[in-house]
């Protein structure tokens, strides 16, 4: 039974295998079905079956944009160099309803972009708990915490919003139990040395999609300025801190900036978020333009999901 089964799911990954060799070929390559069908040795009948069978595993992703279903959006685009901007109307009501809002938006981003080929990071803030929140359906792939948790009481924390992502998914979980600031560069270089820790740092170069919260470095709008001490926050303004994402914090120009506790962080490093293929970035009020203006220069957003005041709040300033 055991033998049965083995030979049941390698046949099933050969098939898929298979079904990703015919969509490169016919999607990207522009090659026909009995181009494809011939020097496979499979009928042409059997090349359509397999390209379907690319669509239902999620490994080829097929958009069909309308340039003027939102003309705002679109010149954000154009104006930002973006590959994506999705514009959240109606958050006037409080900033829980514009987190949710926005959050809400930001997951179905996601859940069009995501194959079965990618694997997903998530740090934490209230919009990504929004998001997550509002997941109903995924690919089955891995999904990574990319940085320690902020107790925030009532809310989910880091590893929380990652379980629930990979419960969606019904892919593994690469998470861990830690503060994102330690008290000390010694207590976070010792938990980033723990075995569960090590092994979900260690995944974070996998990730080929992450969804994130980009915040002003003030009070209530970034995930890490409320975490840290007066003195941090202060050495971070002196330093030209101008906003935070993924517990990472940077100046105007994008460059990251050492407030002084860079060293007692647990979690993703500057290098490797600007490495991540895809990321889906998100923010709200006209406050965060300059956060966000910052982000784009320093390689941490490719698309981007804000609402109304913001997009035009960044449509009105120059680069």
């Amino acid at each position: 039974m055991v033998q049965h089964r083995r030979a049941t799911t390698a046949r099933v990954d050969e098939e898929a295998q298979l079904a990703a060799t015919v969509a490169r070929r016919y999607f990207l390559d522009d090659e026909s079905k009995v181009d494809i069908g011939r020097s496979l040795g499979i009928s042409r009948f059997k090349v359509a079956r397999l390209l379907e069978l690319s669509r239902e595993l999620g490994l080829v992703r097929i958009e069909v944009r309308d340039p003027d279903s939102d003309p705002l959006a679109r010149e954000l685009e154009q104006h930002l160099g973006l590959d994506e901007c999705v514009v959240v109307r109606g958050t006037d009501g409080g900033r829980d309803r514009s987190a949710r809002l926005v959050g809400q938006a930001a997951a179905r981003v996601l859940q069009r972009i995501l194959t079965a080929e990618d694997v997903l990071g998530l740090p934490w803030s209230r919009a990504i708990h929004h998001s997550v929140e509002a997941l109903t359906e995924l690919p089955r792939i891995p999904v990574v915490q990319l940085c320690g948790a902020l107790v925030v009481p009532g809310e989910n924390s880091a590893y929380d919003v990652a379980r629930r992502a990979a419960a969606v998914a019904g892919g593994e979980v690469s998470y861990y139990h830690t503060p994102l600031v330690m008290t000390t560069a010694e207590a976070a270089r010792a938990v980033r040395e723990q075995p569960e820790v090590a092994r979900a740092l260690a995944m974070i170069p996998r990730v080929t999609v992450a969804l994130c919260s980009v915040g002003a470095w003030l009070p209530g709008l970034s995930t890490i300025h409320d975490a840290v001490s007066e003195q941090d926050r202060r050495a971070v303004a002196d330093a030209g801190g101008v906003g935070e994402s993924m517990g990472l914090v940077f100046d105007a120009d994008g460059h990251p900036v050492d407030g002084g506790f860079a060293d007692r962080t647990v979690g993703i490093s500057f290098d490797q978020a600007r490495a991540i293929p895809m990321v889906v970035a998100m923010s709200r009020g006209a406050e965060s333009v300059t956060a966000i203006r910052a982000a784009i220069r320093g390689g941490l957003v490719d698309r981007l999901v804000v609402d109304e005041s913001l997009a035009r709040g960044l449509l009105a300033e120059s680069d």
